[in-house]
């Protein structure tokens, strides 16, 4: 029991940068406390890890937006600059106000979408990969909930009551979820 539980941690602990391996290691390191304790801490590990995973993502997607309306706010200007000059120019130079402007008016939405465009598809991209970690993540955390249950690793029951785990997700995409137990009966009737 304890060589195999050793093995299992260290080699948690070689992948330490893999929020997966974090929270099996949480499970492991607390396998010879009660369910409740492991479920809560392994629970804590996972937000954690969803957290990490979740930090920065939402700067790339303020970017796009803010670079569109920055590319909006310049075709404003451009086009008012281009308004004004046209009411009061004299007939020689209106053509050449008015190019102008509306010139200023189409590099303003060219570079607010030059920006806008390549981070909605870099931002679109890292939410894809951010909820394949987080489903990653949960389903590490319900693995080492059952191998401690079924007494892979420990060779011996853990006093609590016979029940499956199932994972709990939030409505919200890529906002992890949560562990609970729930009789088999009502797992397979849900199903």
């Amino acid at each position: 029991y304890s060589g195999k539980m050793d093995e299992a941690i260290a080699l948690c602990d070689r992948f330490h940068e893999k929020p997966a391996a974090r929270v099996v290691k949480q499970a492991l390191v607390r396998a010879t406390q009660p369910e409740e304790l492991i479920r809560n801490n392994v629970e804590i590990a996972v937000n954690e890890s969803v957290q990490t995973l979740q930090k920065r993502t939402s700067f790339l997607a303020m970017l796009a937006n803010v670079a569109t309306l920055l590319g909006l706010f310049g075709t404003i200007a451009g086009l008012i600059a281009s308004f004004e000059a046209v009411g009061q120019a004299d007939p020689q130079q209106k053509s050449a106000l008015l190019a102008a402007g509306i010139s200023a008016a189409m590099n303003a939405t060219l570079l607010g979408l030059a920006v806008a465009i390549p981070s909605m598809v870099a931002f679109s991209f890292l939410v894809h990969r951010q909820n394949e970690l987080i489903a990653e993540v949960d389903q590490a955390a319900i693995r080492a909930m059952d191998l401690l249950r079924t007494k892979v690793l420990l060779g011996e029951s853990v006093a609590v009551p016979r029940a499956t785990l199932r994972l709990e997700t939030a409505p919200s995409p890529g906002a992890g979820g949560v562990l609970s137990t729930a009789p088999a009966d009502r797992r397979k009737e849900a199903a």
